[in-house]
């Protein structure tokens, strides 16, 4: 794989890319005809009208009265579109492999009320719907598409007893690396000695002592 120190799933990296597209969102003065009555003020929950977060930093002492957008995801999900992924070779000493990636992000917005939980949910789905070529491009993200949002649905068991609806975004991503044959080739035969070892291994010893 290549020799970075950031390289992680491609999940982890669309899923933090919403968050932070969502929360520079909801922290801009004139989100709404110059105004932003849905402020995000990143180091202050209580002073933030709507609290943009991932699960880890969600706040569940707050009230009804406040909102929260909190961006999570489902399973990473490769699409082994072709055999062995291999995107490209010289027949030497590297080969590329490539595979796209699938996951779907979900971004629970919550409110005191129906309307606004729906209202909340309808500036999330515009923000991403206008801003995502631009994500996409920045980001190196391969697509990023708006599935659905659902109904309005109350949480009555979270203080405040909030209403809930969440817009579903399905995320795809592209893998690679690079792997040298040299490396390939010792791996082999790393893995061949380890073989003939475990054949040679004794698994159990019967004590045929006579009585």
């Amino acid at each position: 794989m290549e020799n970075r120190p950031d390289v992680r799933l491609g999940a982890i990296k669309a899923t933090d890319v919403i968050l932070a597209a969502l929360q520079a969102a909801f922290g801009q003065d004139n989100l709404l005809n110059g105004t932003n009555p849905y402020r995000f003020v990143r180091d202050d929950p209580k002073a933030s009208w709507v609290w943009v977060c991932d699960p880890e930093s969600r706040m569940d002492e707050r009230d009804g009265n406040h909102m929260i957008v909190m961006v999570s995801r489902a399973e990473y999900t490769p699409q082994e579109l072709h055999l062995f992924n291999l995107a490209g070779s010289n027949f030497s000493d590297t080969k590329d492999m490539s595979d796209l990636a699938v996951t779907n992000i979900f971004i629970q917005c919550e409110a005191g009320n129906k309307t606004s939980s729906e209202v909340l949910a309808s500036i999330v789905y515009n923000v991403i719907k206008l801003f995502r070529l631009d994500l996409m491009k920045d980001f190196d993200i391969h697509s990023i598409k708006l599935m659905s949002i659902s109904p309005p649905v109350k949480q009555k068991e979270v203080p405040g007893e909030p209403w809930l609806t969440t817009v579903t975004i399905r995320i795809e991503t592209q893998e690679s690396c690079q792997m040298v044959e040299l490396a390939n080739h010792m791996n082999h035969e790393t893995i061949a000695a380890e073989i003939d070892r475990n054949q040679k291994r004794t698994i159990v010893s019967l004590d045929s002592t006579p009585l």
